[in-house]
């Protein structure tokens, strides 16, 4: 799911918190379990799969913005607060790309992924109507 111009608010242990207008924040699931693959390409998936939240956000930073996010990228306990829904995250990248470039400002616009520490979904609102997985399906 996909929500445009939403504020989010970034914060860690030491670092003030800080709120953005992001250009969007899509929400995904990975699921974690085994799933078996046969030869003619179907799939048999385990029957206690898990599901783990996902976020990739597009927001534009001014320098000291860009400052802040490079700080938190880099801290070790990390929350997000995306609609009133708190979560604990973890990094879902190597590095962020946080090179500036000359407009009409100083800015940088990164896209930024991270992973829910928790496994799980928090907020089962978001995804009503929006993705349903059946952990029993088959494909083939």
């Amino acid at each position: 799911m996909i929500v445009r111009d939403l504020n989010v608010t970034f914060s860690n242990y030491g670092l003030r918190p800080r709120t953005f207008l992001c250009d969007y924040v899509v929400f995904g699931l990975e699921v974690i379990g085994d799933t078996t693959e046969f030869l003619d390409h179907s799939l048999e998936e385990a029957e206690d799969l898990e599901v783990r939240e996902k976020f990739q956000i597009k927001v534009k930073l001014d320098l000291s913005q860009a400052i802040f996010l490079a700080g938190f990228i880099k801290s070790t306990s990390k929350t997000l607060d995306i609609d009133g829904t708190r979560y604990e995250v973890v990094n879902d990248f190597r590095d962020a790309e946080l090179g500036l470039f000359k407009n009409t400002t100083l800015a940088v616009h990164p896209l930024l992924r991270f992973k829910a520490k928790a496994i799980g979904i928090k907020n089962p609102a978001i995804y009503t109507g929006a993705m349903f997985i059946d952990s029993t399906a088959r494909v083939s």
